[in-house]
């Protein structure tokens, strides 16, 4: 108990301890286990405490009766006792006896293991004659084990080169996949290219040519003497005027050098709500995070939430769209457009959709991830896409 306390540095529980031993060591012989034990842990307790006049009494008592611990180690605890106490001649005289037992003992061991070794030298005379008996046997076990060490080797070769070969095969179709994903990626990227250029002329065409015929269209029959009737297809003019100024606005690319994604998908979000009397409502970016979103990545995104609202609007009964753009981390971006519909909308490309095939495309070029939940009361677009 006196030594565990003494190891967990419980002073009090040391000190009680301490003077119950010494107390019990008044009851026993002095030269019983108990005794010298209990002696020998109080010597290094009081050395390890820095009380080294205590500690040298017990450890020259220990000496005296040749107990305890072995000479070597109880020869140099007194040694390093009276050097702490400043008697440097003692200290070195029970130091030098320590060597001195050392190398007697080393000297005894010396000897032991000389005459082991007469003894083994002995042994070795007639274990020759057996050796000798054994030599051929183990020459041809040796052939037999090279024989099997050169086809192991032989073998390991062979699976090195295999795969390798395999390993190669491996490199050379990941090379093919990543040309073919190339490609595909420039092949929508073509695709796209040349779709908005279409948009660029029909957009021009619509709003420079039909939209002026029309105008004139209307002035002049604003002009002729039917008042009724007059007014009536001017009217019918006029909206129809406004429906392909709207639709050549649809085509033509919004000025991202002007206006943010934010604003430019909150008047999307207007004007989609004007024309289809839907009600729509846009949720931007917190802390202007859209200023990280590139100009190219920008517009795919206006493009693919276009298409996909416009879907909504032709496929779906929804009474409500929400659309929400928010950053999920530094790099990562979610797009989400949520419906009140009941109606599951299209979310694959299968025979000739265009628009859906086109928003698969703009996907691959912004390297996106499209997942699209439906439920009995709402429809969920959500596009992941990374921004470098």
């Amino acid at each position: 108990m006196y030594a565990f306390f003494e190891k967990e540095e419980q002073t009090d529980s040391v000190e009680y301890y301490l003077q119950l031993g010494n107390e019990l060591l008044k009851e026993i012989p002095s030269n019983s286990i108990p005794a010298i034990g209990f002696i020998q842990v109080r010597a290094s307790t009081e050395m390890s405490r820095k009380n080294y006049t205590k500690a040298l009494q017990d450890f020259l008592w220990l000496r005296k009766r040749n107990i305890g611990s072995e000479p070597k180690t109880l020869l140099t605890q007194i040694a390093q006792c009276y050097n702490a106490m400043g008697n440097k001649q003692l200290a070195y005289t029970y130091m030098d006896s320590a060597r001195m037992w050392t190398d007697t003992l080393a000297q005894h061991n010396l000897t032991q293991k000389m005459a082991e070794l007469n003894v083994k030298f002995q042994m070795q005379e007639k274990e020759l004659q057996i050796s000798r008996l054994q030599q051929e046997k183990l020459a041809h076990q040796t052939f037999l084990l090279k024989a099997a060490i050169f086809a192991v080797c032989l073998l390991i070769v062979a699976l090195i080169a295999l795969f390798t070969l395999r390993y190669k095969k491996r490199m050379a179709e990941k090379k093919i996949r990543l040309l073919q994903q190339e490609n595909e990626l420039n092949s929508a990227r073509r695709y796209i290219e040349g779709l908005e250029e279409e948009c660029k002329y029909f957009a021009k065409e619509l709003h420079d040519g039909i939209a002026n015929d029309l105008l004139g269209l209307q002035m002049k029959v604003e002009n002729s003497g039917d008042l009724h009737q007059t007014q009536e297809l001017g009217t019918l003019i006029k909206q129809l005027r406004e429906n392909v100024r709207n639709i050549s606005h649809e085509l033509m690319p919004p000025e991202f050098e002007h206006l943010t994604l934010d604003e430019i998908l909150y008047q999307y979000a207007g004007n989609l709500n004007d024309n289809t009397g839907i009600k729509v409502t846009y949720t931007g970016t917190p802390d202007n995070a859209f200023q990280q979103i590139p100009n190219e990545t920008a517009y795919e995104v206006y493009r693919i939430v276009q298409e996909i609202t416009m879907n909504i609007v032709k496929h779906a009964n929804a009474h409500h769209i929400t659309i929400s753009l928010h950053p999920e981390h530094q790099q990562l971006y979610v797009l989400q457009i949520t419906d009140d519909s009941t109606i599951p909308i299209p979310h694959e490309t299968k025979g000739k959709g265009i628009g859906l095939r086109t928003v698969n495309d703009r996907i691959k070029t912004i390297n996106g991830l499209i997942t699209q939940q439906t439920s009995a009361k709402h429809n969920i677009f959500i596009l992941q896409f990374k921004i470098s």
